[in-house]
């Protein structure tokens, strides 16, 4: 959890806390923000190859990555969901160059390119669908799940 990749990072933070809340329900955002913060600290503490500066600068970025990881975690459903997501310089020209195509920012072909693969994903979990096998062993009806591929 030091290496200082924030997409790394974050995921490991979203992991922690799903198993905080998990372990305790009822848990609170302060007292969320402050159990993950004291695990984090003697990691960065002890890791001897970094430099001060570079433990201070881990442990600001690890509270920024914290503090938007619980944000998106604790918001109320049907907010706007707002991804914040590190891609490397050569995909960012990509997208941007893309999206210029279609006269879109590239926030926007990020967003419309995310909509629909949650289309996809609902219209595939749609199309498996369930189909009564009658079998009599026992006198039980035993429904069995067929899964149906429609293609893309």
């Amino acid at each position: 959890m030091t290496s200082g990749n924030s997409a790394d990072l974050a995921n490991e933070i979203n992991d922690l806390i799903n198993k905080l809340q998990i372990e305790k329900p009822n848990i609170s955002y302060a007292e969320l923000t402050n159990v993950i913060i004291a695990a984090y600290c003697p990691i960065v503490a002890n890791t001897t190859s970094l430099m001060a500066s570079e433990k201070w600068r881990r442990m600001r970025q690890f509270d920024s990555i914290l503090q938007q990881q619980l944000a998106a975690n604790t918001s109320a459903p049907g907010i706007l969901i707002i991804a914040n997501v590190l891609l490397p310089p050569a995909v960012y020209r990509e997208l941007r160059s893309q999206a210029a195509k279609v006269d879109q920012s590239p926030a926007q072909l990020m967003a419309a390119i995310l909509s629909r693969a949650a289309e996809i994903s609902v219209a595939t979990r749609n199309s498996i669908t369930s189909l009564a096998r009658v079998s009599r062993a026992g006198g039980i009806v035993r429904p069995a799940l067929v899964p149906t591929f429609l293609g893309p």
